[in-house]
């Protein structure tokens, strides 16, 4: 086959085939990252670490927030309004279902988050289950101020688009 200027060539047939129709070879995160060059200094496999480390400090910081809060948020013993913060008078039962709501969502997606994550990819399902999860944990204090089921059902919500780190984790490293 004869290359041409014009980014096409010539087929045994005669015809002309342009150079773009070919197909691409899929690249890994490490050369995306390698190719993008926005930290020439930084060598690929640093920032993707950097990265990783970034993603996975929200994740569990998305997951612990509520477990922290809890005790503050149902102090029976604190006023009314604190410094602004209303309190609820949750009871111990409600309160483990509203922590345990959480790893509920997160049980139920083992087999299909890494389904998808093997489908679709690492970097995408660990960032649409970021994504998701802190939209809902922005709901979480509406959700409180409404009712404990829907506050239930948020953490659920939650729980189900939490990302399986390791697996995604795993998948972007290959």
């Amino acid at each position: 086959m004869d290359d041409v200027s014009n980014g096409e060539k010539a087929l045994p047939s005669g015809e002309m085939k342009s150079v773009n129709d070919e197909p691409r070879r899929e690249l890994s995160t490490i050369h995306r990252l390698r190719r993008a060059n926005l930290f020439p200094w930084i060598p690929a496999r640093y920032a993707l670490a950097i990265i990783s480390f970034l993603g996975l400090f929200n994740v569990y910081a998305l997951r612990v927030n509520l477990s922290v809060a809890i005790v503050q948020m149902d102090n029976s013993t604190a006023q009314q309004y604190r410094h602004g913060a209303r309190t609820f008078k949750w009871s111990d039962e409600e309160e483990g279902w509203i922590l345990a709501a959480f790893f509920y969502g997160y049980a139920l997606t083992q087999i299909p988050g890494g389904w998808l994550a093997t489908r679709f990819g690492g970097k995408w399902v660990f960032g649409v289950g970021v994504v998701m999860t802190s939209v809902f944990t922005l709901f979480t204090p509406l959700a409180a101020l409404s009712s404990v089921e829907l506050l239930i059902v948020v953490r659920v919500l939650e729980g189900f688009f939490e990302v399986k780190r390791t697996l995604c984790q795993t998948i972007v490293l290959d």
